[in-house]
């Protein structure tokens, strides 16, 4: 189906106008049909015959002052045709071919990248929908799973059709359609196959994305996802109780390895992060923060052995007052915990400015610490250390001494890019319990060996006190 044709199809098929503001009652019943069709959300845009996305608007009150339709530039969506010519020795022009010059980041400028696709809400509004028409400040966008196409190119963006750009949509799509046999896309065949062998991938791509999204009410961050957690469930889980806060239980303990970026301002003043919100979810959970996340599938695609066991977990989803019902892929009650079997050791962290490699500014980064002393370099470079994004606290260069790292997986190829990835931990007062702090990793041969036999010899003994443990993850 292309621009046209859905164009047309609309005009003609339209029964219901769904809008959320609209639908669903804002006030007067204390948040009773909010709750109820925030769990039906996913559904309404999945089985949508098409979205309508206003992606010019920046502020509220410009829906009622420009509204969708506005005034612009339709030379900026017009394909700019250029000869191409070869000089002769005669001084006269060979013509070689006519090209057609077109914008390469209209997509990434006008819906990617607008204030509407910052919005938490829409994450799941954008990947469930079927087909969707991006209004955006220039010119209007169709897509669906098949295309993407415009004004300019109602036949398919060239852009589109030349790079094939992977969108998260059309991950989420390969999945829910391949049971309907609708899969297509002949040149993504491989990636939709990798897809289908392990949908956790697609899944962790949007959830760490949607995590840096904007939320009026940061308390949604589980409920605003739940539509997109229900769709993926058949693939990924056998029970709504293997989803734990963001989180499938299939996927640990890779799940709970990711990391939040210490991206700085050019002044070279950290950027603070948003203030401290009630009860999101577990510290372990990526739905903990208000933060794009990343996680590092490529790493784990490569041989390694896991170091630690998991004997445990609870995850309470909340209860809906109004009916008595609560939502497994919802919003869920504080106190969810994991228990991990392995090995801690003390570490002391000292944080120092640097310079980038690429440009003149600064960022933070962490000197490692253990009972022998400073954590030696390679290359110039100390062990990574991603904290969470609560633990950004502004221009702070105070050192934590209280903290302790888990090694959660190791390289087993030998060679010299070895590598061990580790939770930092952080102890809340009660024994044997912790919340995450963030993530470290170590990399290449040196950097690896010196832990493992320090931790063999020293940090074991003399700071663990047990090689082996059972913690409480909170």
């Amino acid at each position: 189906m292309d621009f046209r044709e859905c164009s047309q199809m609309l005009r003609k098929s339209f029964a219901y106008l769904w809008i959320d503001s609209l639908c669903i009652i804002q006030e007067g019943d204390a948040g009773a049909d909010w709750r109820h069709q925030a769990t039906l959300m996913g559904k309404i845009y999945q089985n949508a015959l098409c979205t309508i996305a206003v992606h010019a608007i920046s502020d509220p009150d410009e829906s009622f002052s420009k509204g969708i339709f506005r005034e612009r530039n339709v030379g900026l969506v017009t394909p700019f045709a250029s000869a191409a010519s070869i000089a002769k020795a005669d001084n006269t022009y060979l013509p070689v071919s006519n090209y057609y010059l077109i914008p390469e980041y209209d997509w990434a400028a006008g819906v990617a990248r607008s204030p509407l696709s910052r919005r938490g809400w829409v994450i799941q509004e954008r990947h469930l929908s079927q087909r969707i028409l991006h209004f955006t400040e220039d010119q209007i966008f169709f897509e669906c799973y098949e295309t993407v196409q415009t004004e300019g190119w109602p036949g398919g963006h060239p852009v589109q059709s030349i790079g094939r750009i992977q969108r998260i949509t059309t991950d989420l799509q390969a999945l829910i359609l391949h049971r309907a046999d609708k899969i297509r896309y002949a040149d993504q065949a491989a990636i939709t196959q990798k897809l289908l062998d392990d949908p956790l991938v697609a899944w962790y791509r949007m959830a760490y994305t949607y995590a840096g999204t904007d939320l009026t009410f940061p308390t949604d961050k589980l409920i605003a996802i739940s539509g997109l957690a229900r769709a993926m469930a058949p693939f990924v889980s056998a029970s709504p109780a293997d989803y734990l806060a963001g989180v499938w239980v299939r996927s640990l303990p890779y799940g709970l390895l990711w990391g939040t970026s210490l991206v700085d301002r050019p002044e070279g003043k950290p950027i603070r992060p948003r203030p401290p919100a009630p009860y999101q979810g577990p510290s372990w959970s990526w739905a903990s923060i208000n933060w794009p996340a990343t996680y590092h599938h490529q790493l784990h695609a490569q041989p390694h052995e896991k170091l630690v066991a998991f004997e445990g977990y609870e995850v309470k989803p909340k209860v809906d007052p109004g009916t008595g019902i609560a939502d497994p892929y919802g919003e869920v009650e504080p106190g969810a915990w994991i228990k991990v079997r392995g090995t801690t050791y003390g570490i002391k962290l000292k944080w120092k400015t640097a310079k980038t490699n690429t440009k003149n500014s600064t960022f933070f980064m962490a000197e490692v610490w253990t009972g022998t002393g400073k954590w030696p370099t390679q290359n110039g470079q100390s062990p990574t250390v991603f904290p969470d994004e609560r633990y950004i606290e502004g221009e702070t260069s105070e050192s934590r001494s209280d903290l302790r790292v888990m090694p959660m997986l190791r390289s087993s190829k030998e060679s010299t890019s070895k590598w061990i990835e580790m939770l930092i931990l952080e102890p809340t007062g009660n024994p044997s319990e912790y919340r995450r702090f963030g993530i470290m990793e170590a990399w290449g041969q040196m950097g690896r060996q010196w832990f493992e036999w320090h931790t063999g010899n020293f940090i074991g003994k003399n700071i663990s006190g047990k090689r082996e443990e059972t913690i409480t993850l909170v």
